[in-house]
């Protein structure tokens, strides 16, 4: 696991669910895996790489993106796994693909849907640039301690 250092954050709203966006030191653009997931799932499951690979749709996934060394951050809490914007395409392109054989497990039916939500997101300057604009638009100061991360989740709770 490679564990970078965020540049930058910043919203992309996805119709009524924010989803933060990272911009790594490398500048990679990326996004968290749980909370993506969980986005698509409609909070029914925070599966990983490993888990996707097991499940129906890790035959819609390369191998590649399931065996990669995975990125991740460090947080006051926890380290975050992340996906760069590839392999959230991928993702969604995967769920697509299940549905269209109907292969898609039941903790997934809501993803089609939400999939939709984010390639028409993605559609007018590609997934790069709208993550880009989502940084430079609605931009999040990182957290430095725990007490300011607790502080931001109560907040973005309310």
């Amino acid at each position: 696991m490679k564990v970078l250092k965020v540049k930058a954050q910043g919203l992309l709203q996805a119709g009524d669910t924010p989803i933060l966006i990272y911009k790594l030191e490398d500048g990679t653009l990326t996004v968290a895996q749980p909370a993506i997931i969980r986005y698509l799932t409609g909070g029914a499951t925070t599966a990983n790489r490993h888990q996707l690979k097991l499940s129906k749709l890790g035959h819609y996934l390369s191998k590649k993106m399931l065996d990669r060394t995975e990125l991740a951050i460090e947080t006051g809490v926890k380290l975050i796994r992340l996906f760069t914007a590839e392999e959230w395409l991928e993702l969604c392109s995967g769920i697509l693909k299940a549905e269209a054989d109907g292969k898609l497990g039941k903790k997934w039916t809501s993803a089609p849907g939400k999939v939709q939500v984010l390639l028409l997101l993605f559609a007018k300057h590609g997934i790069s640039k709208t993550m880009e604009k989502a940084i430079k638009v609605k931009p999040v100061t990182p957290d430095s301690s725990f007490e300011q991360h607790i502080i931001r989740l109560l907040d973005y709770r309310c």
